[in-house]
């Protein structure tokens, strides 16, 4: 619970930006929208640390929600570990060259890496797509794991409905 609630305080900066701007343009409650915000983001950060990624993209998949956005979904996670492993390299073979050297040098250095990082991402983009057309992909995420939906779903399915219906009392 404290892990969720940790994750959770992340956001919360946000959420309180967004619940003001929209207090002044609208004239909204601010603390209601602010609550309804933030119970939204736990579950989120509940949904994502109790199922797997494949799962939830299959369930998109029965939402019938864009194949474009289960698609998109799909590869930014699985590219958003290569990325970042690729920008600690880059970041790791930056500190060891310009170390203590002119900070005004040094942003120009980092405005440099970004675009070599955005370079390398099109490059390997281009290299992953033609290899998906090679080997027939067709737009379908395939999956091992079937959604089954048994007695427990339906009980949690009922009690966040009843919480849903609760909150939108407020």
């Amino acid at each position: 619970m404290l892990y969720i609630f940790k994750r959770s305080l992340v956001i919360l900066p946000f959420i309180f930006l967004i619940s003001l701007f929209n207090f002044v343009y609208q004239r909204f409650g601010i603390f209601t929208l602010i609550f309804k915000s933030w119970l939204a983001v736990l579950v989120l950060i509940l949904l994502s640390s109790t199922t797997k990624f494949s799962l939830l993209l299959k369930g998109m998949e029965k939402l019938h929600l864009p194949k474009i956005l289960i698609t998109l979904s799909s590869f930014m996670y699985r590219y958003l570990f290569v990325l970042t492993d690729e920008a600690m390299r880059m970041q790791r073979a930056w500190n060891i060259r310009y170390f203590g050297k002119n900070k005004l040098k040094q942003i120009k250095i980092i405005g440099n890496i970004i675009g070599i990082l955005f370079v390398h991402s099109y490059e390997r983009a281009e290299r992953v797509y033609q290899a998906m057309c090679a080997r027939g992909f067709t737009g379908q995420i395939l999956t091992l794991d079937k959604l089954k939906i048994g007695k427990r779903e339906i009980f949690f399915s009922l009690i966040f409905l009843g919480i849903l219906l609760m909150i939108t009392a407020i």
